[in-house]
């Protein structure tokens, strides 16, 4: 049983759009977390690890809760 209903694999796309055209760090930050409440996908994990890569330093942390939804070990380091 998927746990994803199919309008959220739908919203995978427009969320990555605005999160590459999103400036600060607050907002890539947000959305960046949000997309992470997506289902998974190389696209999502791609797009958040450059959302990762673009935040400061001192703006990381909410993302590194966010990349423990992943259940993927090497996001979160």
């Amino acid at each position: 049983m998927n746990r994803y209903p199919p309008k959220r694999a739908a919203a995978t796309a427009p969320m990555i759009a605005v999160l590459e055209a999103a400036d600060g760090d607050a907002t890539r930050s947000a959305l960046a977390g949000e997309l992470m409440k997506l289902p998974p996908s190389p696209e999502v994990t791609r797009a958040f690890q450059a959302a990762f890569k673009k935040t400061a330093p001192a703006s990381r942390a909410a993302l590194l809760e966010s990349a423990s939804r992943t259940y993927d070990h090497s996001q979160v380091a």
